[in-house]
């Protein structure tokens, strides 16, 4: 059991083998694996024990990825550390693979939420808007960044977004009015628009949900969201992640049992 270090924690971000914790005063401390910089340390050692992450600043949101984690700070900049391999780290420098310490996004002020995938990370605005970076092969960037890189790309055509969700390599949010648009990685039909398509870059409707969502979640290859009190998935379900009784894969919404 962890104690003391994480006393009043009012956040969790899991990641690929490690995990953070934002406290109530805004301190972020991370924990498990370390050898991309994922805590932070410049030890790239793991860590059975939280460790500080040195952000110089006030954490109001925390996301972690496969080997990255990232920060909203109270002054609205994103701070991101560990695997910059993809870009995902947010440094433009191309010989910066991982970062043992945050690094300060340049050029995003504004951020209120922010998400991390398996190689990309993206962050909401104010204003409701929606910027990624990182890998882009399967369209997380949107429809006009391809290869992807360290500089946030905004997300065309999409504007009056609630909440964001990021994991594996795809995105989700939710918009004004319920509504839910996902893109990316499609090929397990986590992008719920019906199609089962490798890159999806451009944002599209989840399909079939009952009503205005209230709260939206993401995993590598299944997506999620609340309507009315219930739970509808989408997804590969291998491992009946969707959650209606079954194995097969579900490309459109498809209410959970129970």
């Amino acid at each position: 059991v962890l104690e003391g270090a994480l006393a009043d924690v009012v956040q969790l971000a899991v990641g690929a083998d490690f995990s953070c914790a934002r406290k109530r005063d805004g301190a972020v401390l991370c924990w498990g694996r370390g050898d991309s910089g994922q805590l932070a340390d410049e030890t790239k050692r793991q860590s059975q024990n939280p460790v500080a992450i040195p952000l110089g600043d006030v954490a109001i949101d925390v996301a972690a990825g496969g080997a990255h984690a990232c920060a909203v700070l109270a002054t609205g900049r994103v701070a991101c550390w560990g695997s910059n391999r993809r870009g995902q780290g947010g440094n433009p420098a191309a010989a910066v693979e991982t970062q043992s310490k945050p690094f300060v996004l340049p050029g995003v002020e504004g951020a209120v939420e922010v998400g991390a995938g398996t190689n990309h990370a993206c962050v909401r605005l104010q204003g409701g808007t929606v910027s990624c970076w990182g890998a882009g092969e399967a369209g997380q960037l949107g429809p006009n960044e391809r290869t992807g890189g360290a500089t946030p790309v905004p997300i065309a055509e999409l504007t009056g977004v609630l909440d964001l969700s990021v994991a594996g390599n795809h995105v989700c949010v939710r918009v004004e009015g319920g509504a839910v648009r996902c893109w990316g990685q499609g090929s397990g039909g986590q992008v719920g628009t019906g199609v089962l398509l490798d890159r999806n870059p451009r944002p599209a409707d989840v399909r079939d949900l009952p009503g205005p969502a209230t709260a939206i979640a993401t995993g590598t290859n299944v997506s999620c969201a609340i309507v009315a009190g219930a739970v509808h998935c989408w997804g590969q379900n291998r491992s009946g992640e969707v959650g209606d009784g079954t194995r097969e894969l579900r490309t459109t919404a498809t209410k959970v049992l129970g």
